[in-house]
């Protein structure tokens, strides 16, 4: 399944060798961000990854939910095979896996109607299904509470969907040659194109004049969506399941101080606020403060430079080679040394809440409750200052419109007759 095999294999190095270097195998935590998230929880209802690792960090990155055939998750084994076929074909290799090993790995890619087809690529998927590895669809598996490890960590942030990546969403005209379609005409425009049949039920459920902007509440419906709501159905499953469970929302808006190096004609602001929330470059949040509008702000990606610590570091979005400078001030720094605490405590202890500070606010888990619901109290990062809120804990995840969303795309029927396949069994020397 497109390499989610090549972690089981990497894991068992893992179990087989990490004492070597001071670890320990019973205590393995693996995190994984956008699609590193979605490739982990995949392997978290993998059969094979039974007993690799204990502890799962799941940030931005669902492996279900959403629409139909768009939302993130495995594709069919038929798309796979149809997409595998177009890439040997490429290359002039036929069915001749051999040949194709023997090309330059950077010459491997995907078909351009995947990467460049705006009626596709927002739904690709990398991921598809192979019942070598998931013997059952992943949401299934995560219904039916067949879940690795034994504590989970869930969170998103505030603005988290990927639509304005694939230029969707509508612009606010401040990056050229981007034009201005933040207006009530721009955003009815872009909410239909973007949800056909559903879009009325949808602009019913995000008024623009809810919003500070057309953007925002775009990106708002497609971060719900595609995200947020999927990744309330992981934690409650996870919950269910008897797993530990602690959901995070990272909302915290950070533009540039100083212009990325090397980045430049980029309409009348040029690269301001470049570098730091990709939501910037994308032109559907201001390069600086703005009262009410970037407040509680944070874009898909938005949280990994403070869940690390890094100030200074590559833009991700392009021009190329660009270096951006995304120094914390006081109260950045204080939010940053806050997410890494409990970070490192989940991956330590398996509860972020271990070995903290007294000061530290006590995070709880999701509880079940006797009727099966699920309560959860996120917590929500953020700054005082420039977001209007500190950091502190929220009830539930977003369920206002995660109610919605689990209405219009609701789960599936289980088929209990469905089994479970046990591991493969494979010794070291097979694999290693």
């Amino acid at each position: 399944m497109n390499g989610i095999f090549d972690n089981v294999v990497a894991l068992r190095w893992l179990q087989k060798y990490v004492s070597h270097f001071g670890g320990d195998p019973g205590q393995v935590t693996i995190f994984g961000q956008s699609s590193g998230a979605y490739s982990l929880c995949t392997l978290c209802v993998a059969p094979d990854a039974r007993g690799l690792f204990k502890r799962a960090g799941l940030l931005s990155g669902p492996c279900f939910g959403g629409p139909a055939s768009r939302g993130w998750g495995p594709r069919s084994a038929e798309l796979g095979r149809n997409v595998s076929e177009q890439i040997l074909a490429a290359h002039g290799s036929g069915r001749d896996l051999a040949s194709l090993r023997g090309l330059p790995a950077e010459n491997v890619q995907w078909p351009a109607e995947w990467l460049s087809d705006l009626t596709k690529a927002p739904s690709f998927s990398g991921y598809f299904e192979d019942t070598a590895v998931l013997p059952l669809p992943a949401d299934e598996l995560w219904r039916r509470g067949a879940i690795v490890p034994e504590e989970v960590m869930v969170s998103c942030t505030s603005k988290d969907g990927t639509g304005a990546f694939y230029g969707l969403a509508p612009t606010l005209g401040l990056i050229g040659p981007d034009e201005n379609t933040n207006t009530s005409g721009g955003y009815d425009s872009k909410m239909r194109a973007a949800w056909g049949a559903d879009a009325e039920d949808v602009l019913r459920q995000y008024p623009l004049t809810d919003y500070p902007s057309a953007p925002a509440a775009f990106i708002q419906a497609d971060a719900d969506a595609y995200v947020i709501c999927p990744s309330r159905r992981v934690a409650r499953y996870a919950a269910r399941a008897g797993r530990r469970v602690w959901v995070a929302e990272f909302a915290h808006f950070q533009p540039s101080p100083s212009q990325p190096m090397g980045c430049s004609g980029y309409g009348p602001q040029g690269c301001q606020g470049f570098g730091c929330d990709n939501g910037v470059e994308l032109d559907v949040v201001p390069g600086r403060h703005v009262t009410h509008q970037t407040e509680l702000w944070a874009s898909h990606g938005g949280d990994v430079k403070f869940v690390f610590g890094t100030e200074t570091g590559p833009d991700g979005l392009g021009p190329p080679s660009n270096l951006s400078h995304c120094e914390f001030d006081a109260d950045e720094r204080q939010l940053s040394r806050t997410v890494m605490a409990h970070w490192a405590a989940f991956a330590r202890h398996g509860n972020p809440n271990a070995g903290l500070a007294l000061e530290q606010l006590s995070w709880p888990s999701a509880e079940v409750r006797a009727d099966g619901q699920v309560d959860i109290s996120r917590m929500r990062f953020s700054v005082e200052a420039t977001d209007g809120a500190l950091t502190g804990l929220r009830a539930g995840m977003h369920d206002h419109n995660c109610d919605f969303w689990d209405t219009l795309y609701p789960e599936g029927p289980l088929d209990a007759a469905k089994v479970i396949q046990e591991p493969r069994v494979a010794g070291f020397t097979e694999w290693v």
